[in-house]
């Protein structure tokens, strides 16, 4: 199977917002996050999920936990 990358937007309510990249090869996992302020944030394929959707969840619950803020 080829390796698939795509890009997230995530919006944060005090109009901060952070990019995902998530990455398949046989699962999805999360391979980083971009913070507005251009850090990025190696969140690692330790762990891979079923499904995009899953790994995006993931990667939001994340970095919320991360930055103290909360993203959409």
């Amino acid at each position: 199977m080829a390796m698939v990358t795509t890009e997230h937007r995530l919006r944060c309510s005090d109009s901060d917002s952070c990019w995902v990249t998530l990455e398949r090869r046989e699962q999805w996992s999360v391979v980083s996050v971009e913070l507005s302020g251009g850090e990025v944030l190696n969140v690692g394929p330790e762990e891979t999920f079923e499904t995009e959707d899953e790994a995006l969840e993931h990667a939001r619950s994340w970095v919320c936990d991360h930055s103290g803020k909360v993203f959409n």
